[in-house]
């Protein structure tokens, strides 16, 4: 009986585990090497699930997705006195970054991840690929799969002309528990992906499932965002330097933005937005933060090295299709592994399709922030932008576990 060809992961996030989960389905040993020295938490919030993110979690025997997603029958825009605007009806699925990181993570055995191990150097050849990690050890396998995200060092080192470009703003993030709302202002906001549109900007809010033990139905907890424009240079420096005064190059994790920035931020949103919205910024526990970048890259196949998710293409947020393309990038590598024995034949099949996708992605949430934060070209009414592959296919009308076999569109 032969022994299942192994695979090397760096990066054990969402795109790592998601590699894991559909290289292993592949009949692949997998192995993820993770630079934190302990599992994963609390990061990015809120996630708008899409089709190709729900069939991977559907992979999890007995898993309940309802009981880790809400849904929203509506898209609700409010106008500057805080009354709502415009209302149409479109059932988006959200979830948050806990639930899919412990979903993926259920579907490995807890062998598969290896925490506080740093991928420093990669060697490959024309049978395998070697990784070399911090402590120094070597693991050599025949596959390479780079998920460590926008700031990938193995990306640096292979494509070192690459970089991500600023996009001129941030992206304002924070959750919190609607029962820190005055009871109007929270019946205002419930049921609904709500928008407000600004001359230079917008905010967004929705709700994402709570999680934590003994939580009740009355204990919704609300996930928003707030792209602010922020020129490069001092401003851009300035806003980026933690509390303890370390400039951070992508993202301000919660609890590490400086006070006096959150101070900035509640007086601004006091005299610019309507007073429910000023409100849940103002009683938002830590809010963080995560710079906008465009990343694109001309290959994600470097010879046994894969790229995927933003460690390939880093497109704005405003699709709400990070996740999902990270998923949909592993999903389509299992499937070539699966439908090719030769490892050459396999990538090259993957590769063409994906970069098609990244770049369509790209181009388009490109064109929604400029419309949004620069031109003013945002309506109230407008239709979301969210997909992964068009605009709208992160629609996905009742029952969710119906689209688990869905494959996505290509």
């Amino acid at each position: 009986m032969s022994h299942p060809r192994r695979a090397l992961i760096s990066g054990g996030s969402i795109g790592g585990l998601a590699a894991a989960v559909n290289l292993q389905a592949a009949g692949w040993q997998p192995t993820v090497f993770e630079r934190a020295a302990a599992p994963l938490a609390g990061r990015g919030a809120g996630i708008v699930l899409h089709p190709a993110t729900v069939e991977l979690l559907s992979q999890q025997s007995g898993l309940d997705l309802s009981a880790i997603s809400v849904s929203t029958p509506s898209v609700r825009y409010i106008d500057a006195g805080g009354r709502v605007a415009h209302e149409r009806s479109a059932c988006f699925w959200f979830s948050s970054y806990d639930a899919v990181y412990r979903g993926l993570r259920a579907q490995l055995d807890p062998a598969v991840c290896r925490f506080g191990a740093t991928v420093e150097e990669v060697e490959q050849n024309d049978s395998g690929v070697t990784v070399t990690l911090e402590d120094g050890e070597r693991v050599g396998g025949e596959l390479l799969v780079c998920a460590e995200g926008i700031r990938s060092s193995t990306r640096r080192r292979l494509l070192p002309q690459l970089q991500p470009r600023y996009a001129g703003y941030v992206a304002w993030r924070g959750t919190i528990d609607s029962r820190a709302l005055e009871a109007s202002q929270a019946t205002l906001l419930h049921g609904a992906i709500s928008y407000h549109v600004l001359a230079h900007g917008h905010l967004l809010i929705y709700p994402i499932p709570n999680l934590d033990e003994g939580s009740t139905q009355d204990a919704e907890l609300l996930n928003w965002l707030w792209y602010v424009n922020v020129a490069q240079g001092q401003q851009l420096d300035e806003l980026m330097t933690d509390a303890q005064g370390v400039r951070r190059e992508i993202s301000l994790p919660s609890g590490q933005v400086a006070q006096r920035s959150i101070d900035r931020l509640c007086e601004v949103a006091q005299n610019e937005l309507p007073e429910v919205l000023a409100t849940i910024i103002a009683r938002t526990p830590a809010p963080f933060i995560q710079a906008v970048f465009d990343l694109e890259s001309p290959r994600m196949r470097l010879g046994r090295v894969c790229l995927i998710g933003d460690a390939a293409f880093a497109a704005r947020p405003h699709a709400a299709a990070g996740s999902a393309k990270a998923a949909e990038d592993a999903t389509q590598l299992g499937r070539a592994l699966r439908a090719h024995d030769d490892l050459d034949t396999a990538l090259a099949a993957w590769e063409g399709p994906q970069l098609e996708l990244g770049r369509s992605l790209l181009l388009r949430t490109r064109e929604v922030g400029e419309r949004s934060q620069f031109t003013g070209g945002w309506s109230i009414g407008a239709h979301l932008p969210f997909g992964l592959y068009r605009d709208g296919d992160s629609i996905m009308a009742r029952p969710l576990w119906s689209h688990a076999a869905a494959r996505s569109p290509v």
